[in-house]
């Protein structure tokens, strides 16, 4: 009894507030926290979200099916493996993250999609894409699987300069906040510099000098 008095309360005052957030600004984080969905989802943060788990970056996360639908759920993430913490409970909006995502109702049944963004994480982007790369090269028979997923790796890092949330911390840093323009025109040279050197090297150990990748 004592709890469902507490939800209807907490319920009434959110539907008062939703009326006008800019003014309850102080409490609003709060009640978004307290009024959230539990979201079980099939991954491990852990594994694909390393960067989330260890250091609480946030990454953009959307549903990306039911587009045309209005999403009327609020909830966090949570995993169903036994590896880690397992949990998203912030994420990417106002100044500070957001305590939920915006989510559609779930039906017993159908799945429901969420996409993540990997912004400026090359840990996470070997972490993703690395077993990819090396399952594509075992399968060609004719590229050595660690010269795939070593590649994945330094082209990750070549590309990591241009990164949106690189460039606006390395901004920030040097108190040049609103120049990221700026610094992405002087940045992208070297990185389509660099990228292109570590394709030709990788292409010069895939199809010319192939002894000199370490065996698995």
């Amino acid at each position: 009894m004592a709890e469902q008095i507490y939800f209807a309360t907490i319920n009434a005052i959110s539907r008062a507030v939703e009326k006008n957030r800019d003014e309850y600004e102080d409490i609003i984080m709060d009640l978004d926290a307290a009024l959230v969905d539990r979201y079980f989802c099939n991954f491990s943060v852990f594994q694909s979200l390393p960067d989330s788990w260890a250091i609480d970056q946030l990454f953009p996360i959307m549903p990306i099916h039911r587009l045309i639908e209005e999403p009327t759920r609020r909830g966090t993430l949570q995993d169903v493996t036994c590896d880690s913490d397992g949990k998203i409970d912030r994420f990417v909006g106002d100044k500070n993250g957001r305590p939920s995502l915006e989510l559609h109702g779930f039906t017993d049944g159908e799945p429901y999609i969420l996409g993540v963004f990997l912004t400026g994480s090359d840990t996470s982007s070997n972490t993703l894409f690395g077993p990819l790369q090396a399952q594509t090269a075992q399968q060609l028979g004719n590229v050595s699987p660690i010269l795939t997923a070593g590649t994945n790796s330094s082209g990750g890092v070549m590309g990591k300069m241009i990164s949106p949330q690189n460039l606006s911390v390395g901004a920030a840093g040097v108190n040049k906040v609103g120049a990221e323009g700026a610094i992405f025109a002087r940045v992208i040279k070297y990185s389509l510099i660099l990228t292109t050197l570590v394709g030709i090297v990788a292409m010069i150990e895939a199809y010319v000098l192939p002894g000199i990748i370490p065996s698995p």
